[in-house]
């Protein structure tokens, strides 16, 4: 009888320790765990069996315990659960599911404060791999931001910027900010140094704006509702399903951001390039909307299984045309920009693999799986 309640409480503490993250909730550390002896690197990420990066954790497990470790596990920290890159991340952890008889991995979408807290799990050697920007790849690999052991797995969807301002505000373009309320988001958010970059190609002075910072979502958006802000910056893929109800109950816009002007500035960072969102993305969206942006940049943590990083690259390029019908920012997907565009780091091994056994230029396999799927 004792034997049986143990093996319950067992089974009880695992299937919560697993479905916690499937729930939509990031999983803490509780303590710090002790990291991997002889890493250069602290390693102890998050919704992960402490067996699959430290195999001496299994010299006191029972036979059963040992047998239920023998999946291996991926958690991708993302963004809020009501933005794009926690969808585009859970549609990966699709992908790679078609392949499990392959690989044996288990992959979950994490729930995440953003790009900066992304940024310090992966420092802190709690990340395997974050979905950040473009911007912030290239920043890693200048040294302006410091994330040691941060590596390129490849490049995904557009990140377009917008200004969305209410209807009325008499706002077309950045000749129209001058004493205007705009929330431009966090400082020490990724986006808010685009806009300083912005607001200076252009010669228009920050000064100018009654400007509002750090009204993170959705706050900044009731805010635009409630008529407390004239308009609020976007840093994003497109559609999003938040941005879609803020323009259709909020009798906002969007404004895009292309200028000649910037011409100049695209060519000095090569991490931003001109963009387009095409007619009808958004409902009442007429006409297309000129602007420039970033790319969604997926990175991994260097200590990380290489072949967990083999097959997240391989999934995502050999079912990329299954990724392209999960989301509409996926649907322009192409495994050669994905590779070429975005990535300053130095790759991770397990992406280098992939991309030296599959050169982009050449045909891409499609697994029969992905077709299976649709």
């Amino acid at each position: 009888m004792k034997t049986c309640y143990r093996a319950s409480c067992f089974l009880r503490f695992l299937l919560c320790y697993l479905l916690l993250p499937v729930a939509g909730h990031a999983v803490a550390a509780p303590e710090p765990r002790p990291a991997v002896a002889g890493a250069a690197l602290p390693y102890r990420p998050d919704a992960i069996p402490v067996a699959q990066y430290d195999p001496t954790s299994l010299q006191d497990r029972t036979r059963f315990e040992r047998s239920v470790v023998q999946d291996r596990f991926l958690a991708i920290y993302s963004g809020s659960t009501s933005g794009i890159h926690y969808q585009v991340a859970s549609a990966l952890c699709r992908a790679m599911a078609l392949d499990y008889a392959q690989h044996g991995i288990r992959c979950v979408a994490l729930p995440s404060a953003g790009d900066t807290s992304n940024l310090q799990l992966l420092g802190q050697g709690r990340a395997q791999v974050i979905l950040e920007q473009s911007d912030t790849n290239f920043l890693l690999q200048s040294g302006a931001l410091s994330a040691p052991g941060a590596r390129s797995l490849m490049s995904l969807h557009e990140e377009t910027g917008m200004l969305v301002v209410r209807r009325g505000s008499g706002i077309q373009g950045p000749q129209d900010l001058a004493g205007k309320r705009i929330d431009l988001g966090p400082r020490r958010g990724a986006g808010h140094s685009l806009w300083h970059d912005y607001f200076k190609a252009l010669g228009v002075a920050q000064e100018d704006l009654v400007q509002i910072d750090g009204l993170p979502q959705p706050l900044d958006r009731q805010a635009l509702c409630d008529e407390r802000i004239d308009g609020l910056a976007v840093w994003s893929g497109h559609p999003e399903a938040g941005l879609e109800q803020l323009l259709r109950h909020c009798d906002a816009e969007l404004i895009g951001l292309w200028d000649e002007r910037l011409t100049p500035l695209l060519e000095q960072r090569k991490f931003l390039s001109r963009q387009q969102l095409d007619a009808g993305t958004y409902a009442d969206q007429a006409a297309a909307v000129q602007s420039f942006g970033i790319k969604a940049s997926l990175i991994a943590y260097a200590p990380m299984e290489e072949d967990i990083a083999y097959w997240l690259v391989r999934s995502t390029v050999e079912h990329v045309d299954y990724l392209r019908a999960q989301h509409p920012a996926l649907a322009a997907l192409q495994p050669r920009r994905m590779f070429s565009e975005g990535n300053f780091l130095p790759f991770h091994p397990g992406a280098e693999r992939y991309w030296r056994e599959h050169p982009p230029g050449q045909s891409v396999p499609v697994a029969a799986s992905s077709a299976a799927a649709r």
